[in-house]
């Protein structure tokens, strides 16, 4: 009974060693995502003297000058590229070849329709095996972009209702997208808003994310958007790895084992 005793008081105190390890691990995780965030949004208040001093201008001519350099040896045949003001950065496209051609990924879905949309157009051109889905809540707009690209792109309106407590613009359902998973989703849409911007993206992540994946949050220098990406993170317990990457817009990375080569990019 003794040695019992011993044992029963012996596995509590290495489970109550595991629990605080666990809660330690998690202030620290919470702490790094908070520090990255606030990096994000300092980079966000710097931009004027980044477009004065041409430093934003030439990290993205530097991107350009990959993506190009890498479609030439991939004799990949790229469309007309127009990234541009609110529209998708060259770091952002960047990003999106790595992960294709280098890490991988092959089931992409894509929320909002724009530069991206023909960009992954011209990699699914070139990679029969990839599979893309673009979803687009803009009705005019899904219409002139279905016409040129050949992958699915899927128009879903917009309607007010509550996800997970807060009324945000959503998709009115994501039927379309039925039991299919995704190892690489970039949240680019639907339109942003000030505070829980593109809301609606948890209900994605939460039914069509792979077991090994890669999020691509755009804009997450912007604070609404930084909502949602501490919801996402939380729903999965901090335990998700994740990054940033800086230029005219900014993006935050989260990812699983799999595609620990996101951290490099």
């Amino acid at each position: 009974m003794a040695s019992l005793a011993i044992s029963v008081r012996q596995n509590r105190i290495n489970l109550e060693g595991l629990l605080n390890m666990h809660e330690e691990n998690v202030k620290r995780r919470s702490s790094e995502l908070d520090r990255t965030l606030r990096r994000l949004r300092l980079w966000r208040r710097l931009q004027p003297m980044f477009n004065l001093t041409g430093a934003l201008h030439s990290r993205e001519t530097f991107f350009q000058g990959m993506i190009h350099q890498s479609a030439s040896a991939m004799d990949l045949r790229l469309p007309p590229l127009y990234p541009v003001q609110s529209a998708a950065n060259y770091g952002l496209l960047y990003i999106l070849m790595r992960a294709i051609t280098e890490m991988g990924c092959s089931r992409v879905l894509e929320l909002g329709a724009g530069q991206t949309t023909r960009f992954l157009g011209a990699l699914q051109l070139q990679r029969p095996e990839l599979q893309v889905t673009t979803l687009e809540s803009d009705k005019e707009w899904h219409e002139r972009v279905s016409k040129i690209v050949s992958h699915t792109v899927v128009h879903r309106r917009l309607i007010r209702r509550r996800i997970e407590g807060i009324e945000v613009d959503a998709y009115v359902d994501i039927e379309p997208l039925k039991d299919q998973k995704f190892d690489l989703i970039l949240i680019d849409g639907p339109h942003g808003s000030r505070r829980n911007s593109r809301w609606t993206s948890l209900e994605i992540l939460s039914d069509h994310l792979a077991d090994e994946f890669l999020v691509i949050f755009d804009d997450a220098e912007r604070i609404g958007e930084q909502d949602t990406i501490r919801r996402f993170m939380q729903s999965r317990g901090l335990d998700v790895e994740f990054s940033s990457a800086k230029g005219m817009k900014c993006q935050f990375l989260a990812f699983s084992p799999a595609f620990q080569a996101a951290k490099f990019l």
